[in-house]
């Protein structure tokens, strides 16, 4: 089988850069003729400088060892960084591999749906803390209007009508303490005693701020000693009340406050520990592109593994040299215990391995494009629950976040940089530097100028472009010399 390889279609990627600005990088997709006259098939690899390849089978051969050659050989004698980017697997459905890896899925999964149903239940909860934190700022807000009228207005009877805030409160003791007209002697009791008629408006018109002035107030007024008298005892009641509950309520809000965000950084730490279970359960799905491999049979015990990393050294201040390794495994994995003291067995593949080495040179958002163009798809559930749950908080409000702020939580808001313009100030020659500037627009308007033309720096274009081919340069020694002597160290048949 002969593979020749050249330019196909187009690859491109959009990436942001320092800036935000979207930027495209655009690469021409290698292809393959397997035969020659073939239709051409597209590798979805952008086309390199020098590509090789290896294909290597043998009784008893571990594809491991040869995924840890390459990687020593140009992390460590090349001094290469490493970065990997492919990590896949599929597995033959009768095989014991298959039912091995499912077991393990299956315990990260009941620890992932324990985790959401407890992120679950305590976001419901939140609903009823912000809940209960609203009616108690409600409440507190007729105590506070109380004593900000007292504050202005000062104590007595009000001529006018009473002060709101202040009606309100004394209706809830009315009605919640003393148990409204049921009660016989409550005020509305009272009220329908002879004498006591007018108890229940003088009640609620006369106003005390605290008990130490009751008797002032009180004695000022023109009524009998007995209405008087049990005026007094009902507002020494109602204060009493009123000074009690307030410093509860504070509390209380205080309190719920320190709760509510306690239960928020809780459902935090939950949506964190559910991410990394999610992505295991990612990692250890079979890939849909291996699943469908002409390779992989249902009934046979294989197993297909595509390991690919990147290897990068900066040459100079441009450009990397890259060298993409990808191996394609077609393995019969066995489960052996890989030493005696070791508990549990473990899968060992041995079978055949497809090795390419590609090389580029390229830039540092290149590099990034490339890993980009590469990496597999975001996990759409992790985002659907942060998602999820950032919908259910922002249906709160403002409010929530005022009252997370007020139990000390921080939120890291974007700051937008604002651009201060400077004025320049006019200077003592600007009216003669006008002048002059007027003769030339008027110059210009008899004798126009020619259309500049554009400078080329064909200094920095020559430098660039020495650079890349260095980069090129260091990019196929290290695949031609790993290839060399992978072949050499294993045995194979080479002319050099």
């Amino acid at each position: 089988m002969t593979r020749i390889s050249g330019k196909g279609g187009e690859l491109k990627v959009n990436i942001k850069d320092k800036d935000g600005e979207v930027k495209s990088i655009e690469w021409s997709e290698e292809f393959w003729e397997i035969y020659p006259n073939a239709d051409p098939v597209n590798t979805g690899y952008p086309t390199p400088v020098r590509h090789y390849e290896i294909a290597i089978e043998k009784p008893n051969h571990n594809v491991e060892e040869t995924y840890y050659w390459y990687y020593h050989q140009v992390r460590s004698d090349w001094a290469y960084e490493i970065e990997k980017i492919i990590d896949t697997y599929a597995a033959s459905q009768a095989s014991s591999h298959f039912g091995h890896m499912q077991s393990r899925i299956s315990v990260q999964q009941n620890k992932i749906s324990n985790y959401l149903k407890g992120i679950s239940e305590m976001v419901k909860g939140l609903f009823q803390i912000v809940r209960e934190i609203r009616i108690i700022k409600e409440r507190l807000k007729f105590y506070r209007g109380s004593y900000e009228y007292y504050k202005n207005h000062g104590n007595g009877l009000s001529k006018k009508s009473p002060n709101s805030d202040e009606v309100v409160l004394k209706g809830l003791w009315v009605d919640q303490v003393e148990g409204g007209s049921k009660n016989p002697g409550s005020i509305y009791g009272l009220a329908a005693n002879v004498g006591f008629t007018i108890l229940p408006d003088l009640f609620f018109r006369v106003g005390v701020d605290k008990k130490g002035n009751i008797n002032e107030v009180v004695d000022n007024l023109s009524f009998n000693g007995k209405i008087t008298e049990v005026l007094k005892r009902k507002l020494n009641q109602y204060i009493t009340w009123k000074e009690e509950t307030m410093n509860e309520l504070t509390t209380r809000e205080s309190f719920m406050k320190k709760y509510l965000r306690q239960h928020y950084n809780t459902i935090r730490l939950y949506v964190s520990w559910v991410k990394p279970y999610l992505k295991y359960v990612k990692q250890m799905q079979q890939t849909s592109k291996l699943e469908n491999d002409s390779e992989l049979l249902t009934s046979f015990e294989s197993t297909i593994v595509e390991i690919e990393f990147l290897a990068k050294k900066k040459i100079n201040d441009n450009f990397y040299s890259v060298a993409v390794i990808n191996l394609l495994n077609r393995t019969r994995p066995e489960l052996n215990y890989h030493a005696q003291e070791y508990q549990h067995k473990g899968p060992t593949h041995t079978g055949k391995t497809w090795i390419n080495i590609r090389t580029y040179a390229w830039s540092p958002k290149e590099v990034e494009a490339y890993k980009k163009l590469k990496s597999e798809e975001d996990f759409d559930i992790i985002g659907s629950i942060d998602t999820t749950i950032q919908e259910t908080l922002d249906s709160l409000g403002d409010e929530l976040k005022n009252y997370l702020e007020d139990a000390g939580e921080v939120f890291a808001e974007d700051k937008k940089e604002e651009v201060v313009k400077k004025i320049q100030q006019p200077g003592l020659l600007d009216p003669f530097v006008s002048i002059f500037k007027g003769f030339g627009e008027l110059g210009t308007a008899f004798f126009p100028k020619g259309e500049a033309k554009p400078k080329t720096n064909k200094k920095g274009d020559y430098k660039k472009s020495k650079d890349k081919k260095d980069a090129e340069k260091a990019a196929v020694d290290i695949a031609w010399m790993t290839f060399k002597n992978y072949k050499k160290g294993h045995g194979m048949m080479t002319p050099w």
